[in-house]
């Protein structure tokens, strides 16, 4: 037989690592992106 509820743990735990991770590498990109455009107009102004 196939336990429903531990499944359901299983696929619960896997989704939510890859929501994590795709949260934390979104952050990532996020503030890479800012620091390149800082950069990049500090270097453009001077």
């Amino acid at each position: 037989m196939i336990d429903w509820g531990y499944a359901l743990y299983i696929a619960g735990g896997g989704f939510g690592t890859v929501f994590f991770l795709l949260a934390v590498l979104a952050v990532i990109v996020w503030a890479t992106s800012r620091l390149v455009i800082h950069f990049t107009r500090e270097r453009r102004d001077s």
